[in-house]
Order: C-alpha cells, then structure tokens, then sequence
C-alpha cells in the first residue's frame, strides 16, 4: 500500500496574445501530478511548431526551459517531490514565440511506500508481496491474521497546507473490505 499526497492546483485567467508570434497556449486541466512528476496539459495553439515549458522554484524568479514538445502535453519527470514549482508555457511558430500562459503552481506529490523506512512504521509481522498488479513501488504489504496490525505512513511535509490523501492497494477477492482507515493532521 502506498500513500500520496497532492496539493491543490492554481492557475490564473489567460493573458491575450500578441498578433504576430502564435497564440497563447490555455491550460485546460489542473496539473498531473504524481512522486516526481508533474504532466502539464494545454490547448493547442494554431500554427504552433512547438511549445516551450518554462519552470521556476519562485514565481517572480527565473523561469528556465524544461522542455520544448510538439504535442500540448509536458511531463515534467525531474520535479523533486515536495518542491513548491511555477510552470509557463509559451506557443512557438515561424515568427516566433508567444507571451507565457499565467502561472501554473504545482507541488510534486509526496509518496510514502511502506519500503520507507523513515516515513513507514509497521506494527506486527507484515508479508510482502509483488503478485497482483496496480500497488505502487515494487509490493505491497499483506497479512492475513485479523488482530493488534497497523502501518503508519507518516509523510515529511515541506509546507503548511491543504494536501489530499489517496491510498493505493491492490484489488482482488481475498483483500478485507472492513480495513480501518484513520487520517490525521498536526492537529490529531
């Protein structure tokens, strides 16, 4: 079982064009956004070769390109998990390259793999297993006695605020269908 946290998701509205470079790309879509990943989707901007996906870790700071696909999608796979990112994307054709989109803020999801050690505390004797697919990471745990079991995924957060929880296991006829699941925050 793995645990991954994801942030909320900002953009603001698109700034008009200028008339003689390509049209402004759109965000269409918050932010993909995995452990180390982040995956930037757009509208397609007419005429455009190709797009230039700008990153910065402030957003006044210095926006440096990342990438430059064809297509209006980015997969950002050098994001580090729990770094605070500001993307822009700019259409560019023959005439060259647009204005940037706004802002698109995004922070990597935190993954905690019960193979965290540090951010993982098992209580009980767990088994490991790689049998069924769909877990994160290379297994997940199992165990079939009923009493005294728990795991603690305790992630490291870089900032105060909203995350969203998402567990992940695998499906299959022998999995429990009364597992407890309690969240907490610093709080309790």
């Amino acid at each position: 079982m793995a645990l991954a946290l994801q942030t909320s998701l900002h953009a603001a509205p698109p700034t008009p064009a200028s008339v003689w470079v390509a049209a402004v790309p759109l965000t269409t879509s918050s932010p993909f956004v995995l452990a180390g990943r982040v995956q930037l989707e757009w509208t397609a901007s007419p005429g455009a070769a190709n797009y230039n996906v700008r990153r910065a870790t402030a957003p006044n700071g210095s926006f440096t390109l990342i990438g430059s696909p064809s297509v209006e999608r980015f997969l950002d796979t050098t994001a580090i998990p729990g770094t605070l990112y500001y993307y822009q994307v700019a259409a560019v054709d023959a005439t060259g390259e647009s204005a940037p989109t706004p802002i698109i803020t995004t922070l990597p999801a935190i993954a905690v793999d019960n193979l965290d050690t540090a951010n993982v505390t098992l209580t009980g004797t767990w088994s490991s297993s790689a049998s069924i697919a769909g877990f994160y990471g290379t297994n997940n745990l199992f165990d079939l006695t009923t009493s005294g079991k728990s795991v603690r995924f305790q992630p490291s957060l870089p900032v105060s605020g909203r995350y969203d929880v998402y567990l992940r296991w695998t499906s299959h006829t022998n999995r429990a269908t009364n597992t407890s699941i309690e969240v907490a925050d610093a709080v309790g």
